[in-house]
């Protein structure tokens, strides 16, 4: 397949003796189907968090999750996890959660894969997930603890959708961005514009972890 800057070559940490692991399935040909390293980067911060120090019960809608890394990760300390993507993604996203139910059942967590296009009307949007949702009494309401992306932001014209879509389902949002790519800046304009507050956090090389919160602590209303 083609080689795109931010693909994943290398694990993060080392294989330990004796642990459950959980199998990721990629393809080489779609961006949408490979591991990429922000979402390493990302899963590695968001576990290290130290407001939360336990995972269970928390709700997490995962937005652009391609090969669902960073939201099955979440599930396995026991979220309960939406992760979404559109097109050419879904057979493998869905093809992953299904691989590893039973090591999420059994760790406490829940995972849901969804086809959710930013692009989509709101209505629409909301359908899909409320009826994904299944036992997720808050994401249902349309209210998950956190929305997260791993290096999603590279168009654009994608920017604004990406934005309106997070907040509608939650009043936080964490990226772990390659800030280099295309549409970073318009991004943070864009939440400048919408009054979020942001931080900024340097990870390693052109990545850095952004920390988006609604000033209310609410999502967007319908």
């Amino acid at each position: 397949g083609v080689k795109v800057e931010g693909y994943a070559t290398h694990l993060l940490g080392e294989l330990q003796r004796d642990s459950e692991y959980m199998r990721l399935r990629e393809l080489p040909d779609f961006v949408s189907t490979k591991v990429w390293d922000g979402a390493l980067m990302l899963r590695e911060r968001l576990l290290a968090l130290e407001r939360w120090p336990s995972w269970a019960g928390k709700s997490v809608l995962e937005l652009g999750a391609g090969v669902g890394l960073v939201g099955l990760a979440l599930a396995a300390e026991g979220a309960n996890v939406v992760v979404t993507d559109a097109g050419e993604a879904m057979p493998v996203l869905a093809d992953n959660v299904q691989s590893n139910a039973v090591v999420v059942d059994a760790r406490g967590g829940r995972v849901d894969a969804v086809e959710l296009n930013w692009l989509w009307p709101e209505e629409r949007q909301r359908s899909v997930l409320d009826g994904a949702a299944g036992a997720h009494e808050t994401a249902r309401a349309g209210a998950f603890d956190i929305a997260v992306g791993a290096d999603i932001v590279y168009e654009h014209d994608c920017c604004r959708p990406l934005m309106l879509t997070a907040m509608r389902f939650s009043s936080e949002l964490f990226l772990l961005q390659n800030v280099g790519r295309a549409g970073s800046d318009l991004f943070l304009r864009i939440a400048a514009e919408m009054g979020l507050s942001v931080h900024r956090e340097h990870v390693t090389g052109k990545y850095e972890l952004w920390h988006f919160v609604q000033p209310d602590g609410q999502c967007s209303p319908r």
